[in-house]
């Protein structure tokens, strides 16, 4: 790492200075904000006036422990006083982690921990202390998830602001949500540092039971007003920005971090305005609104000096946006990117449709100067634009004065915005306003892609023939004749099936239809035989049944054009929706033709649609409009660039190089997986099972949005997995249940919307759970591709899990449960091992540090040494050390030591309890001088005389030292 340079020193010093003082008046914005809210004000006063004589009643329980040790009786002394109100200490955090501590373990053994750990620390370093006790004794008592280390900072830190409240801040939930929301707090896998820095950046902000209150207020209210700090944030994060070497990153680690901090704080200081006022805009413009924003770091991995934010419009590029720069802050209208020629063409149209007290603001190219916006007044110079006006310092700060300002450039720039998504989607041809071609695809290149379609989709596939045969099957069921005689058997087949294209789950339609009398369903089948075969034309036809579908909750627009698309093949392409991503109208823009004006009814937007795309597809796939839909969806989901892709083995070579794993052996498991559809990894923990999984999921997939990870664990049940009724309030208020699909649901659906694209489902921990309960009918599914199986919560909607949805399992065998898992699953699944001792996994370890630490390699003769030895002890290779342990871009003897008494010797105790004659060997200093002793390399700072002693005298020590190892 090169030194800090003076320039970057200077920067930092006064960085860190202004990002106190600027967190210090956010915080009081906050609380001013808050002060205004009358009934929070009185709730704080009655809240604090109850905790006083709570605290007062703590103290004695407490003191009452600490004489008695009796920690059954402080337990559930606590359970009745938490109750009281203002104590505010009921709940999984409190009194039930609570409960869980005393519990576990042997009987007495948390009395004497608990008296400990919960006395406040007089400094940081007693924190660390306690904090370290705690954790091991949960790591050592743990059973699942329970009790969980990550509840400890709660505890802990509520018990010990009892005692003194102005050092040890509680770590409210809300507390470090708030903090996080505003930037200022980052969240890691270690309790103990998460608590120290948040309660250090709470006794730098001021009073902790003052700020509790104000940040329980914040998160619920998180638009306060504009910082007075932003533009000047923007100027230092600029500064910042330069202190870069010539390769282009940061040539100091607290340069980055600076950064990062800062351009943090900036988004979330936009985020929170545009998200808190999204009702109000959706309002002034008159269309439904969502909240976007930039990344905090570019595509160059350096963090932004600049921000924004938008309000972006529902179906249309362009958006009302925040922009912040180190100029000040601007509220504009962005015309989005919509497609060739869009800045020129909607630049000129702003010319003339520009508010008065508006102008342009040019946005320069990333590469001259990112983030900068030059006023250009109100003439449109081209490139990509803003259109707006800037933002008053003091109008910023005010939420109430923001808030009017933004409201109002809302309503000034609706129509402006109007203007723009008429011009994306409708193009008139003449004067009459009906929506015309903006020009197709040319016809070379739609031919290609219907070539590259028919050779990396394989069509036309079996399923694409059982989708036809279903489609005659059905439709002979729906002539005008049969529907005089017809049951609701033929309709629940085409609604639940996903054969010829899937409308989705139609729950709420199926429990409609079951509760119809004689009279309803008379009444039903009129209203789809008129749909079918009425006399008028069909967009009338569509729009009346539209009206009059209400009659049926459930029979929604997609049920409809897939009855439709089944009756008539020739005319009505399988693609259901009008909007959405899988909508008519995003498949128009695909193919190069514009939308249906929104001017049009609803039917007739379906009807032109639909029209419009086969006729340009017709040429390609005469008469086939099951080609035709499944082509739109194919390259409604063909990646980028699809022709430039990196060559298969290339991505695997380059996967195998950074898991340093060999080639063969990766080209291997992805072939099993492609092949079986269904692999566990099994082994030791920390042997990179998850890792490994989650990036060969990610190259099999080829998109992070085709990969799931979900983690089992003893509470996962079928319904959090696959599906399940879950409760809500209905419009008219009233308790109902939904049928709420989970990982696995959501996954096999973006699976069948896309055939042609692998989809990889991760299941961490798979044999935490009671994989029979949690799977049921999905154990026949996974081994029956493609087959339907009636599912639990669907008993008239066939369910099948399509070939392309891959698993991956990752199984932890440290406690044995792989022998428990039954031969049925087994027999679905290939299982892949993952032993430290065993190929190729053997070299993982010593490959990385070999290229990343090249001084620590003796790491790895000590681990394969200590293996070696645990093979030996336990009987087999399944309670090994994993490399993961020490996969530390800064790892030194220190760390390896300290990763090796608070990591590994716990996790060789609890193999090893009650042998304590093995388990002094496996000490840190004994484990080293022993394998250096075998022939492995030592530590640089390692002592020869010293280990060559410890070594000989292996077996003599236990008996004269007493147990305690050499060096301690």
């Amino acid at each position: 790492m090169s030194e800090t340079t003076p320039s970057a020193s200077t920067v930092l010093d006064t960085q860190a200075e202004f990002e106190l003082e600027a967190r210090r008046v956010k915080v009081a914005q906050i609380l001013a904000a808050q002060a205004k809210d009358a009934e929070r004000t009185a709730e704080i006063a009655h809240v604090e006036s109850e905790r006083v004589e709570r605290r007062t009643e703590a103290l004695q329980l407490l003191h009452a422990f600490w004489s008695t040790g009796d920690a059954a009786t402080f337990a559930s002394a606590m359970e009745q006083w938490c109750r009281r109100p203002g104590a505010s200490f009921v709940g999984p955090n409190g009194q039930m982690f609570l409960k869980q501590l005393v519990s576990a373990g042997a009987p007495g053994e948390s009395a004497e921990l608990l008296a400990d750990v919960l006395k406040a620390p007089e400094d940081d370093a007693g924190a660390v202390e306690k904090f370290t006790r705690l954790l091991t004794f949960i790591e050592k008592v743990r059973q699942g998830g329970h009790p969980a280390p990550a509840r400890a900072p709660f505890l802990l830190s509520y018990v010990w602001a009892l005692q003194d409240p102005d050092r040890w801040p509680v770590a409210w939930t809300s507390a470090l949500t708030s903090l996080r929301y505003l930037g200022w707090l980052s969240k890691s896998d270690d309790p103990t540092r998460d608590y120290l820095d948040f309660a250090e950046l709470v006794r730098q902000l001021g009073n902790p039971q003052e700020l509790g209150h104000a940040f329980f207020w914040f998160e619920k209210h998180r638009f306060v007003g504009i910082s007075p700090h932003l533009t000047e944030r923007c100027r230092r994060g600029r500064a910042l920005s330069q202190l870069v070497g010539t390769d282009g990153h940061y040539r100091d680690p607290a340069v980055r971090e600076a950064s990062r901090l800062n351009a943090t704080a900036m988004a979330y200081e936009l985020w929170h305005a545009v998200t808190g006022l999204s009702a109000e805009v959706a309002a002034a413009l008159k269309h439904d609104v969502s909240a976007a924003a930039n990344p905090v770091d570019t595509k160059t991995h350096l963090y932004r000096w600049w921000a924004w934010a938008s309000w972006r419009v529902t179906s249309s590029p362009a958006s009302l946006r925040l922009h912040a720069t180190d100029q000040g802050l601007w509220i504009a209208v962005s015309p989005g990117h919509g497609r060739q020629g869009w800045f020129e063409e909607t630049g000129r149209l702003a010319e003339k449709k520009l508010p008065l007290g508006y102008e342009f603001f040019q946005l320069l190219p990333f590469d001259d100067d990112p983030g900068r916006i030059i006023p250009t007044g109100r003439s449109f110079a081209g490139g990509e634009f803003l259109v707006g006006r800037d933002v008053p310092d003091d109008v910023a700060a005010d939420p109430t004065a923001f808030c009017q300002l933004v409201v109002q450039v809302a309503s000034d720039v609706a129509s402006l915005l109007n203007n723009f998504a008429a011009l994306l989607t409708t193009v008139a041809d003449d004067d009459t306003g009906v929506a015309a071609l903006e020009g197709p695809i040319p016809e070379d290149e739609l031919g290609s892609l219907v070539a590259e379609f028919r050779s990396t989709r394989g069509y036309p596939t079996a399923k694409d023939e059982q989708a036809r045969i279903k489609q005659l099957e059905w439709a002979a069921q729906l002539t005008d004749e049969e529907l005089d005689v017809a049951d609701l058997s033929v309709i629940r087949q085409i609604v639940n099936s996903g054969s010829y294209g899937a409308p989705g789950p139609q729950s709420r339609l199926n429990t409609t239809l079951n509760g119809l009398d004689a009279a309803g369903l008379e009444e039903f089948f009129a209203l789809i035989r008129d749909l079918l075969w009425g006399p008028e034309a069909l967009e009338d036809r569509l729009d009346r049944t539209f009206a009059d579908a209400s009659r049926f909750p459930g029979l929604g627009e997609s049920v409809l054009l897939k009855l439709l698309a089944v009756a008539h093949p020739q005319r009505v392409v399988p693609a259901f929706p009008l909007k959405g991503e899988m909508g008519k109208a995003r498949l128009m823009r695909l193919v190069g033709l514009a939308p249906p004006s929104t001017t049009l009814s609803r039917g007739a937007q379906h009807v032109q649609a639909n029209d419009r795309l086969r006729e340009l597809l017709e040429p390609h796939f005469p008469g086939d409009t099951w080609a035709q839909g499944q082509f739109l969806y194919w390259l409604r989901t063909r990646p980028e660039g699809a022709a430039e892709q990196v060559d298969d083995g290339d991505s695997i070579a380059a996967l195998a190089e950074e898991l340093h794993l060999p080639t063969d052996y990766l080209t291997e498991v992805r072939e099993m997986l492609l092949e079986k559809r269904q692999l566990v990894f099994f082994g030791p923990p920390g042997t990179g099972k998850t890792y490994v999984a989650r990036k060969l999921a990610a190259l099999v997939a080829g998109d992070l949005s085709r990969v799931r990870l979900v983690q089992f664990h003893p509470s996962t049940s079928y319904e959090d997995f696959f599906e399940g009724y879950r409760p809500e309030v209905s419009p008219e208020g009233q308790l109902v249940y939904r049928l709420v699909p989970g990982p696995l649901a959501r996954l096999a659906e973006q699976a069948a919307q896309s055939p042609h694209l692998q989809h990889v489902l991760v299941i961490d921990e798979i044999n935490r759970a009671n994989l029979p309960k949690v799977l049921g009918e999905l154990l026949f599914l996974l081994e029956y591709r493609e087959q339907q199986a009636f599912t639990l919560y669907r008993p008239e909607e066939p369910f099948e899990l399509p070939a392309n949805l891959l698993v991956i399992g990752t199984m932890n065998t440290a406690d044995r449960s792989i022998a428990l898992i039954d031969a049925a699953l087994r027999r679905r699944f290939q299982f892949v091992p993952f032993f430290p001792s065993e190929p190729p996994h053997d070299g993982v370890l010593r490959s990385w540090l070999e290229q990343r630490r090249p001084e620590a390699v003796w790491v790895a003769d000590l681990v394969d040494h200590v293996n070696a030895q645990l093979v030996d002890l336990l009987g087999g290779p399944h309670l090994q050390i994993g490399p993961s342990h020490f996969f530390d871009p800064e790892l030194s003897s220190k760390r390896v030591k300290r990763s090796w008494q608070y990591s590994v010797q716990p996790f060789i105790e609890d193999q090893l309890w009650g042998r304590n004659d093995e388990l002094l060997r496996f000490g840190f200093e004994r484990a080293v001088a022993s394998s250096v002793a075998a022939g492995g390399a030592a530590p640089p700072d390692w002592t020869s005389p010293l280990a060559a002693a410890a070594a000989a005298s292996e077996d003599d020590d236990a008996a004269s030292t007493g147990g305690t190892e050499p060096g301690r």
